[in-house]
């Protein structure tokens, strides 16, 4: 009866694995105005959403160079890279094409 029970189950549960471990991060690009936000904070706030901040998020701007989270202030022009339900990028006054779409020069 164990054997029974391991040759069936014991794939079901390798299966349900691999499918999960397939299943690709959720990548968003959110555009719209800083409403929100403290250099300290662990959320921001962007066109009355709120986003959680990643530990190491990074801040750059439109030509992809980096920015000094402390000069950040709402009202500004913003775009968050989502993956999986964090903001990881948060570009400044992005350009009409976003920065991760540029080939290196």
């Amino acid at each position: 009866m164990k054997n029974l029970f391991a040759s069936i189950f014991v794939p079901l549960l390798l299966w349900s694995q691999q499918a999960v471990a397939a299943v690709p991060l959720e990548r968003l690009e959110i555009t719209g105005v800083l409403q929100q936000w403290r250099a300290a904070a662990s959320t921001i706030v962007v066109t009355g959403k709120t986003y959680q901040m990643a530990d190491d998020v990074q801040f750059i701007d439109g030509a992809a160079k980096p920015v000094n989270r402390s000069t950040l202030r709402s009202g500004a022009r913003v775009m968050l890279l989502v993956a999986d339900g964090k903001a990881t990028h948060v570009v400044v006054n992005p350009a009409e094409t976003s920065p991760f779409d540029q080939p290196k020069k």
